[in-house]
């Protein structure tokens, strides 16, 4: 079974601060030194050390000035090859011949719903359709109208005079008057004149 062992202040002979994993038959140790970690194993005491500067690795290290294995630097700081050219791998070849198109792989997926489309135009109005059946239903009767103010023409006279109606039945007699009453006697009346003498 698998051990991490801390050890913040060292132990036994080495007094820097470290972290060791172990297991039955390998171990692996991380050794805080100043501003630096470096790994180590049970075969490697110094595998890699990592630095604010460099990183350096069993017979190689990469530091601000560029790469180095051993004493020799093989790439400066700017990315450029400095290092020996023998047995080196040959500049990169042309680039080959575009290969066969491969089979067509299976249909993906369907993708989500588009946008609805905006609205064509309006279509040609179509023919006018078949007269419908006559209802047989009546409609509601109307309302009543206004009374006319104005007053109709007279009619003409008529031309035919109608016939003499029958003479009718004889009325009752009627009934008798009252009697008449007596006049008053008038006044005498005055003398006359006397008249002329006759002849001899």
């Amino acid at each position: 079974m698998a051990n991490v062992i801390i050890y913040p202040q060292g132990n036994g002979s080495n007094l820097d601060p470290h972290v060791v994993f172990e297991s039955a038959s390998k171990t692996m140790q991380f050794n805080v030194k100043d501003q630096s970690l470096v790994l180590s194993s049970s075969t490697i005491s110094s595998g890699a050390t990592i630095g604010p500067n460099n990183i350096i690795l069993t017979g190689a290290s990469v530091t601000s000035g560029g790469v180095y294995v051993g004493p020799t630097q093989w790439i400066d700081s700017t990315g450029v090859w400095v290092g020996p050219t023998t047995n080196l791998k040959g500049a990169q070849g042309a680039q080959g011949s575009q290969g066969q198109t491969g089979p067509t792989g299976p249909q993906g997926a369907q993708g989500a719903q588009g946008f609805p489309g905006i609205s064509g135009a309006t279509g040609a109005q179509g023919a006018q359709g078949s007269q419908g059946a006559i209802s047989t239903v009546s409609g509601a009767t109307g309302a009543q109208g206004s009374q006319s103010t104005i007053s109709g023409a007279t009619g003409s006279q008529g031309s035919v005079q109608g016939a003499q109606g029958a003479f009718g039945a004889q009325g009752l007699k009627g009934a008798q008057g009252a009697n008449a009453s007596v006049a008053d006697v008038g006044a005498q009346g005055a003398q006359g004149i006397k008249g002329a003498s006759g002849t001899q």
